[in-house]
């Protein structure tokens, strides 16, 4: 009773008399009652904001049982649940457990789902011309191809200078400054292309988190995985954004292991998505990667504000002493109009001692004209 909630502890007691005393069966009944009413519930993460005005206020459900269901205990096979075996009460409490979890009982099972994520082997030039096989993992909510530091060292190939900022999942952002172009392709040589990577200290943990198993998969015989060890945990060295993702796509696509797991065609090989049950790495990845603009913006904001150079005006003294000029003589008279008194200046313009050269030269011009007469 103590692990139960408060609202089922209610209940029960609402089902008993006041002087009763509760049995162990009615408990159990009572509690498979309460099992098939919140199984048939709608989960809490289904409940969003109802509006009442549209909705109609009345709600339809069927409910099935099959009273010819077979509850076969899987200790000792006879017909009824687990927790009713007389064998399994009599067991060791770490026993119980262990014997819940090795056969995947409803009580102890977990919901183990996770989603394989598509990775595939490309080959990049390095500095002298060689092709290096990369591990990479093919993202359509990606806007930014990016390479690992620890790869674009070893491939060798020039780093250019760049200035972004690049966010993922919550607006984390993610300030990159080198980039290098590489060119990437497939192994036949029929696929190339040139690939603006942006280069990041790490791209993601170990894809996949836990290797697991895949003897259980039937793979067509005439197809070419894009990644042969795609159920091993390891590191990735670059991520392909949207863009060549879709590039890279051709015609061909297979459903296996119950349409569980899709194989898709690409130039690179079939790379493999879908839902397996198989492992449980308890870690989730999410590959939403976009340019962060606005945080560029910001910043060639603040450079152009901060060296701004702001023009100074020179003022000659001149122009100082008419203003002041203006200020002290400008008045309006009864038309109106503005009066302002006409500014001299306090130094006398000198000329030089010009008036014998000029008496000189009007002398010789007279001499001139008089011979000219004559």
């Amino acid at each position: 009773m103590q692990v139960l909630d408060t609202e089922t502890k209610r209940l029960f007691e609402m089902t008993l008399e006041c002087t009763d005393i509760p049995k162990w069966d009615d408990f159990l009944a009572f509690l498979n009652k309460r099992c098939l009413f919140l199984e048939n519930l709608p989960s809490a993460g289904t409940k969003g904001k109802q509006n009442f005005k549209d909705s109609p206020r009345h709600k339809s459900f069927i409910l099935h049982t099959d009273a010819n269901v077979d509850k076969k205990c899987k200790l000792c096979s006879l017909n009824h649940d687990l927790y009713n075996c007389d064998k399994f009460k009599n067991m060791p409490v770490r026993e119980r457990s262990g014997f819940g979890s090795e056969h995947e009982c409803f009580r102890f099972q977990k919901h183990k789902n996770d989603i394989i994520l598509s990775t595939c082997i490309i080959y990049v030039e390095n500095s002298v011309g060689e092709k290096v096989p990369l591990r990479v993992l093919a993202d359509s909510g990606s806007q930014v191809s990016l390479l690992r530091s620890s790869t674009a060292d070893f491939l060798n190939l020039r780093k250019l200078k760049t200035d972004m900022s690049v966010s993922g999942l919550g607006g984390s952002n993610v300030n990159i400054k080198s980039k290098i172009k590489g060119v990437i392709s497939n192994g036949s040589g029929s696929y190339k292309r040139v690939v603006d990577f942006k280069v990041v200290p790490k791209i993601t943990n170990m894809i996949p988190v836990n290797s697991f198993d895949i003897s259980h998969i039937v793979f067509p015989s005439n197809v070419h995985l894009a990644d042969p060890t795609f159920n091993t945990s390891n590191s990735i060295d670059a991520l392909l954004s949207a863009d060549i993702f879709f590039d890279i796509l051709k015609d061909g696509k297979y459903k296996l292991d119950n349409g569980n797991l899709i194989l898709q065609n690409t130039e690179f090989g079939c790379i493999i998505s879908g839902n397996t049950s198989r492992f449980s790495s308890g870690s989730l990845h999410c590959g939403l990667i976009t340019k962060d603009f606005e945080t560029l913006n910001d910043t060639l904001k603040s450079f152009w504000e901060i060296e701004e150079i702001v023009p100074t005006k020179f003022v000659s003294d001149e122009l100082k002493k008419c203003d002041e000029h203006f200020l002290k003589t400008m008045a309006r008279d009864t038309n109106g109009r503005f009066c302002v008194e006409m500014p001299m200046k306090d130094n006398d313009i000198e000329l030089g001692q010009s008036k014998s050269t000029a008496i000189r030269r009007l002398k010789l011009l007279e001499r001139r004209f008089v011979r000219e007469l004559i």
